[in-house]
């Protein structure tokens, strides 16, 4: 029976760590295209589409905010895919402890009987 459960939680870890791998590249494709286009902005400014010194604002605030702040939703997505991580190694490890448990009272069981 532990053979099965072993071979079931290193399949949903595999799934699990498969998902979590398409969602960062989804998260890195999106942060390229905002990226892009937020550089597009700024090249049409620099490009003379606008000109003066509110155009100059605009690009050096453009520039500090996304310098600043980056994109929190990559952030956020790379935090909570951190978290499934730590949360599948306590479970690999709960595991390992409780078939430890098992093992040893199973010795302990066969001592005495």
């Amino acid at each position: 029976m532990s053979g099965i459960m072993n071979r079931l939680l290193r399949l949903a870890r595999q799934v699990v760590e498969n998902v979590m791998r398409e969602v960062l590249n989804q998260v890195n494709v999106v942060d390229n295209l905002i990226q892009q286009t937020i550089r597009s902005y700024i090249q049409s400014v620099v490009g003379g589409v606008w000109q003066g010194t509110a155009a100059d604002e605009f690009v050096q605030k453009v520039e500090q905010v996304v310098a600043q702040q980056g994109f929190p939703m990559r952030d956020m997505i790379q935090n909570i895919s951190t978290s499934i991580t730590n949360a599948m190694d306590a479970v690999d490890r709960t595991d390992q402890n409780a078939r430890g448990v098992v093992d040893s009272l199973a010795d302990t069981f066969k001592q005495v009987y």
